[in-house]
């Protein structure tokens, strides 16, 4: 189930006009350095040259809604399992080095 969600989130910001994006007011921008144009109006209509890069921009600002705070938890996941992982390795490091010690003093 991640994987599609990924998947899916994935496609949604390739599809998006690059960014970076900002908003001045209701309107939102795309930023660069050479200056920025208009995406669309936050508050619904969308800009008079609406083609189908707009819809696409306005499904991924649409998703983003959601898909930020899954993403959020996703990561919140992944570290709490490395941390699982970090504490399981070092508890075996030391195992082994106990257990090498042993064979050790065990053959003097």
């Amino acid at each position: 189930m991640a994987d599609d969600r990924l998947t899916e989130i994935a496609a949604r910001a390739a599809a998006a006009t690059p960014g970076p994006w900002t908003n001045y007011g209701t309107d939102l921008y795309r930023s660069s350095a050479t200056g920025g144009f208009r995406l669309m109006d936050l508050l619904g209509s969308l800009t008079p040259e609406a083609d189908n890069q707009s819809f696409r921009n306005a499904s991924f600002v649409a998703a983003a809604r959601e898909d930020v705070p899954w993403l959020l938890a996703q990561l919140e996941q992944a570290r709490a399992i490395a941390v699982e992982l970090e504490n399981e390795n070092a508890r075996l490091r030391a195992e082994l080095e106990q257990h090498g010690h042993a064979e050790e003093g065990g053959a003097a």
